[in-house]
């Protein structure tokens, strides 16, 4: 209850506030593991990101795509190495100077890992696609990309399922005059 209430408070303290956001963005890897067990965290992801253009943009820094040709390769080579904390620096030392971990294949990630909350982790990649109602075609052409790869490498036959089924559901009428009387 009490991480629930924090991550409350993280999203009052961000709103409006660039600085705070880019603040607690840099940050991500301290709390990025509650995102598998707490809707909330991933609420306030949403909330910091989605309402920077900044950090929506930077959410593509560090992205692990795939090659499609390494189809043979285990799928646990595609994994994220989480930062582990040394003895010397503290937790937010570490996390300002290491490598930020990248939250798209993060996400993607726990959609393939069997994590609990799917509909969360979908809505958090939905929701980096536009900002302000505007589509940031980076951002969607890369969980494009992450999504085919991680579908062809895990042999998954629902990406051609997807792709057949938008084929198919659209139907594009000869005549224009049709589309009127309907």
């Amino acid at each position: 209850m009490l991480c629930i209430t924090i991550y409350k408070l993280l999203t009052s303290i961000c709103k409006d506030n660039s600085e705070n956001e880019l603040y607690i963005y840099n940050l991500l890897p301290l709390f990025a593991s509650h995102c598998r067990s707490i809707p909330q965290a991933i609420d306030c992801l949403i909330s910091i990101i989605t309402s920077n253009e900044t950090l929506l943009l930077k959410l593509n820094e560090n992205i692990v795509i795939p090659k499609i040709a390494q189809a043979a390769l285990p799928p646990n080579l595609l994994q994220i190495d989480f930062i582990e904390k040394p003895k010397t620096k503290t937790t937010i030392e570490v996390a300002k100077t290491s490598k930020p971990m990248n939250l798209m294949n993060y996400f993607m990630d726990m959609i393939y890992n069997d994590a609990p909350l799917k509909a969360d982790y979908y809505r958090f990649l939905s929701s980096i696609c536009k900002f302000k109602n505007d589509g940031l075609s980076l951002n969607q052409e890369n969980i494009f990309k992450l999504y085919k790869s991680r579908s062809q490498l895990a042999d998954d036959p629902s990406f051609v399922n997807i792709i057949d089924k938008f084929k198919n559901g659209i139907v594009i009428p000869n005549n224009l005059k049709d589309v009127r009387n309907n």
